[in-house]
């Protein structure tokens, strides 16, 4: 899957460098067939996968109300 190769190249790459360690970096991905994979590969069960996306979409749009540009 191409965004988790993503995903993985920017960890590296902030790896790599010392002075990007020290940074606070936020990587927002909205792709739902990566969060299955990721629970997945978590052993989540599936029945519990709705309420996931539930929980992370209200907290995404709390983040957005709460975010000072």
């Amino acid at each position: 899957m191409a965004e988790a190769e993503l995903l993985s190249v920017a960890w590296e790459v902030v790896n790599e460098f010392r002075s990007l360690q020290n940074k606070t970096c936020l990587i927002r991905l909205n792709h739902a067939s990566l969060l299955k994979g990721i629970l997945m590969h978590c052993g989540v069960a599936e029945e519990k996968y709705h309420d996931i996306y539930t929980m992370l979409s209200e907290a995404r749009v709390r983040f957005a109300l709460t975010r000072k540009y």
